[in-house]
């Protein structure tokens, strides 16, 4: 896994697909390219919001498929950031080839909330 943050908050991140990321049709699955798309979004709220953040909703369009040995290359924006949510949007291809699409809504989480959750 490959990651990096430019001048303007946006986050890449990059990782070589496997033969242990396939579905039964021999294609990467479509739930590990979520899993990466929600793990790059979440990584870049983060880092911009410089606060824990929750999933709450994302939006996913799978536009074209991997195979074993490809890379894939995603980007990541925070397109709007308010107290206690923030709104990014994230795309992943295979060279020029668009392969996912994805919008989201995070929760930002003060130390405060994340201490009463653990407690209970």
């Amino acid at each position: 896994m490959y990651q990096k943050f430019d001048a303007d908050g946006v986050c890449w991140r990059a990782f070589q697909a496997r033969d242990e990321h396939c579905n039964g049709a021999g294609i990467i699955h479509g739930g590990m390219l979520m899993t990466f798309a929600d793990a790059l979004m979440g990584m870049t709220v983060a880092h911009n919001a410089r606060s824990t953040a929750l999933t709450v909703r994302m939006t996913t369009d799978l536009l074209s498929i991997a195979r074993p040995g490809d890379w894939v290359i995603g980007q990541a924006k925070v397109s709007k950031l308010t107290r206690s949510v923030a709104f990014v949007g994230a795309e992943a291809h295979v060279g020029k080839r668009p392969l996912i699409a994805c919008q989201g809504l995070f929760k930002l989480m003060r130390r405060r909330e994340l201490r009463s959750h653990r407690q209970k």
